[in-house]
């Protein structure tokens, strides 16, 4: 299976994609599908789109490349919400729904993610807010059902957009992989929401990489000179309390100290602890390395990180979401995808 971001970074990828265009371009499409929006990605953004757009009022497909909605937040386990200015809409009426599920989202009270005002040092000023953390299947569930209520949204899942058809400036149909057929999707209005920008690259459209130099944008702290440097990448997981002592566990293979990263965790629900190893792979690495790799290197480090976060005494800062250490805590599930914070962006009117 080809991911998105094989399709952007690997050279052997690049090649299946170009022999993959190839067939598609004998023949005609097995199916012509024709709609007013075409979404292609259903993260957290594509899905709102493709919901707003269907409760408006539009015919709407909604193409995404992974089994379940959610994007980086559902695959990657980057599963916390923080709603800090308030987000209101649609966001405050999707958490709503979670919390049906009794293990849906750790707090009820959704106005912990808002920004406080507290009165301090003589001046009111703005105070701190809680993170969100919820279940990655509450949001692919309730979602699905919001987008199913609608009576307008197709949603087309484990599908691979991989051309857009232009005329001039207008983008006319794109096409894609859909259980083995090719889909022709004719739209009048496209929305890019994948993660790296796929639509907007076939369209034409500039993008770019890595810092921005100073002339660009005349930002103050942006560089003189832009360095190809992206942020870092991190495969989450989380661990569950056995309550019986866990002995740390490292294979020979893997070195010592390869990943001593700080960590953000967050308490899931059911009471897990989700770890985001900040920073665990350089970002540079989605174009040094080839992506099939990536998923492998980042797991060692996972078993790495976890066998140092084991070893720590109680009260480290490092282990403080549990008061007496991780000892008898063992790694309960790794998420499917790499988390990666930075790739294209588009340079737009």
């Amino acid at each position: 299976m080809l991911s998105r971001r094989a399709l952007m970074l690997s050279t052997a990828a690049a090649t299946a994609v170009t022999g993959l265009r190839g067939q598609a371009s004998r023949g005609n499409p097995d199916e012509t599908l024709k709609t007013d929006v075409c979404v292609i990605g259903g993260g957290s953004g594509g899905a709102g789109a493709a919901l707003a757009a269907a409760r408006g009022g539009a015919d709407t497909v909604l193409v995404e490349f992974e089994s379940i909605l959610g994007g980086t937040s559902t695959n990657a386990w980057v599963n916390t919400w923080e709603p800090v200015s308030g987000a209101d809409g649609l966001p405050r009426e999707i958490y709503a729904a979670m919390r049906q599920d009794p293990l849906g989202v750790t707090y009820a009270d959704y106005s912990r993610g808002a920004h406080r005002v507290v009165f301090k040092d003589g001046k009111w000023q703005r105070g701190g807010h809680h993170r969100l953390p919820r279940e990655p299947r509450a949001f692919n569930y309730f979602v699905r059902e919001m987008l199913e209520a609608t009576g307008r949204c197709r949603v087309l899942r484990n599908t691979i957009f991989y051309r857009a058809h232009r005329r001039g400036d207008t983008i006319e149909a794109v096409e894609a992989w859909f259980c083995g057929r090719r889909l022709r999707i004719e739209a009048r209005i496209f929305i890019d929401s994948t993660a790296d920008a796929e639509l907007c690259v076939d369209a034409g459209c500039d993008v770019h990489m890595g810092e921005d130099p100073r002339s660009r944008y005349q930002e103050p702290t942006a560089p003189e000179t832009a360095e190809m440097q992206l942020n870092g990448l991190t495969l989450c997981y989380r661990i569950k309390d056995t309550g019986v002592k866990q002995p740390p566990w490292l294979p020979k293979e893997i070195p010592e100290g390869v990943c001593r990263k700080p960590v953000h965790t967050v308490v899931l629900p059911n009471g897990d602890h989700l770890l985001n190893a900040v920073g665990m792979i350089d970002g540079n690495a989605v174009l040094e390395m080839e992506y099939s790799e990536l998923p492998r290197e980042a797991y060692r480090r996972v078993l790495e990180h976890f066998y140092w976060l084991q070893q720590l005494p109680p009260g480290d800062r490092w282990n403080r979401w549990a008061p007496k250490g991780y000892g008898t805590w063992a790694i309960a599930g790794v998420a499917p995808r790499i988390g990666v914070r930075e790739s294209r962006r588009v340079l737009s009117d």
